[in-house]
């Protein structure tokens, strides 16, 4: 059996700290980019397992994180991928990252899930215009855009006709006897 590769051995090979590992892993914006690409080297390099880093979606960074994932739409799609992955024997693990639709925060992460060979990525992008998955396309990892489709991009995407929704749940409103209605929005 191969030693398994440590956080502190990508650390060693990429010339930084542990934390600052962690950190570049994690999306972290507060990363140089010249320390943030040695990470990713070494992570290459050494072909650091993503099921080393890989834990269960409900562990967040912090409550409010969690509070506010539980509560937005591609979360309903993204726990069906986790049961679906994680209940294939174990064969995947599920790793999710939030971008905040940060275009370079879900660069930085699309270049991590390129450089872990990883067996396939749903993505929310962040733009539908700007968003690029060209490392992952040009690598031939499968990709699956959900809530918003990439305009010109080669992979599928599972969307919400929300006009539609909104129209069939007043009417179902209007059918239950309901007169009056409000929509406060979560923020």
């Amino acid at each position: 059996m191969m030693p398994t590769t440590t956080i502190r051995d990508v650390a060693a090979t990429a010339a930084v700290s542990a934390a600052t590992v962690s950190r570049v892993l994690n999306g972290r914006v507060d990363v140089a980019p010249e320390l943030r690409d040695r990470v990713l080297a070494a992570v290459a390099q050494l072909n650091y397992g993503r099921t080393a880093r890989a834990q269960p979606a409900h562990q967040g960074d912090d409550r409010a994180g969690r509070d506010h994932l539980r509560h937005h739409q591609p979360v309903l799609y993204l726990n069906g991928a986790r049961r679906r992955g994680c209940g294939t024997g174990g064969r995947y693990s599920v790793v999710l990252a939030n971008t905040d639709e940060d275009l370079d925060k879900e660069r930085r992460y699309v270049e991590v899930a390129a450089a872990e060979q990883m067996a396939g990525v749903v993505l929310s992008p962040a733009s539908s215009s700007h968003t690029s998955i060209s490392y992952l396309v040009d690598r031939n990892i499968p990709v699956v855009t959900i809530d918003r489709r990439l305009r010109g991009a080669p992979v599928d995407s599972v969307t919400v006709n929300n006009f539609r929704a909104a129209f069939e749940a007043t009417e179902h409103l209007i059918e239950q006897g309901c007169r009056r209605s409000a929509l406060w929005p979560d923020r």
